[in-house]
C-alpha cells in the first residue's frame, strides 16, 4: 500500500500572523529599547545581546512578512500561480473541515504552504506580482537606496544564518545596529502598500477616489513620493517587466 503523502496541516495556518501593524511597530520599539542596554553590560553580554537583537530583528521581518504577503492575496484576490511555483499542492483532511472558517483564506492556506519566507522567495513572488523587478523598482521609489535593498535585505539573512548554525558574531555597534533595525522597520509595510497601488491603478484599474484613498497611507508617512511620480515610476519598470533570474 502506498504510504500516503503528507500534505499541509491546519495547525501551520493556524499559526500564521495576521496583518498587524501596529503590534509589528510595538515589536521593533521593544528591540530598539532592548539595544540601547547593551552598552551598559560587560564585552561578554555585549556580544550574546547583539547576537540576539540581529536575531530577534530578522524573526520579526520574517514573521510580519508573512501576515503582510496573506493580506495581500486576499485584498487583490491574487493567483495561487503567481504565488507558488508548484502545478499542485497537498493537504490534510483537516483543512478541508475548516473550509467555511473566514479564517482559513486562500491568502493564509497560500502563505502556510510557502512555510518559510526568505529574501529568494519574496524576490521571486514580488517580481511575479508587481509583473516588473520589485527591489530595483522599490529603491526608486524611496531613494536614495538605489541597489541598496535587496543587497542588504539577502545580507541580513545570511547574517543571522551565520549567528544561529556557523556561532558568528555581530560585530555592529549599538548605534549601527539600531540604524538597521530602523531601516528595516519600514520594508514590509511599504512592500505591501507599494504592491496593493501598483495592482490596485494597473490591473484592477480602480477609480481614482479609491486610489487616492488608498495612497494617503503614504502620505502621512514620511516616504516624500507624490502619486504622479509613483504611476511614472511603476509605468517605466512595468515596460521593463520582471527580470529572468534573480540578481
Amino acid at each position: 500500500m502506498k504510504k500516503p503523502t503528507r500534505g499541509l496541516r491546519s495547525d501551520k495556518v493556524e499559526r500564521l500572523p495576521t496583518l498587524d501593524v501596529e503590534d509589528y511597530d510595538v515589536s521593533i520599539d521593544n528591540l530598539i529599547s532592548f539595544c540601547k542596554i547593551i552598552d551598559d553590560q560587560d564585552d561578554i553580554h555585549q556580544t550574546l545581546m547583539k547576537n540576539y537583537a540581529l536575531v530577534r530583528l530578522v524573526s520579526i521581518i520574517e514573521f510580519n512578512l508573512k501576515g503582510f504577503v496573506s493580506e495581500l492575496i486576499d485584498a487583490l484576490d491574487l493567483k495561487p500561480e503567481e504565488i507558488l511555483v508548484e502545478d499542485s499542492i497537498s493537504i490534510n483532511l483537516d483543512i478541508l473541515q475548516n473550509f467555511q472558517s473566514k479564517f482559513y483564506t486562500k491568502g493564509r492556506i497560500i502563505t502556510a504552504i510557502l512555510d518559510k519566507i526568505n529574501p529568494g522567495i519574496i524576490y521571486s513572488i514580488m517580481n511575479r506580482v508587481n509583473q516588473l523587478d520589485f527591489f530595483r523598482w522599490y529603491d526608486s521609489l524611496i531613494p536614495p537606496k538605489q541597489g541598496k535593498t535587496w543587497t542588504q535585505f539577502n545580507g541580513l539573512f545570511a547574517k543571522r544564518n551565520n549567528v544561529i548554525h556557523n556561532l558568528d558574531v555581530v560585530d555592529d555597534s549599538v548605534s549601527d545596529l539600531i540604524d538597521k533595525i530602523n531601516q528595516f522597520h519600514d520594508f514590509p509595510y511599504l512592500l505591501f502598500i507599494f504592491t496593493k497601488m501598483n495592482i490596485t491603478i494597473n490591473d484592477k484599474k480602480q477609480p481614482e477616489s479609491k486610489i487616492l484613498k488608498m495612497w494617503s497611507a503614504v502620505e502621512q508617512s514620511h516616504i516624500k513620493l507624490t502619486l504622479d511620480d509613483f504611476k511614472k515610476i511603476t509605468k517605466k519598470f512595468r515596460d521593463a517587466g520582471p527580470p529572468s533570474r534573480r540578481h
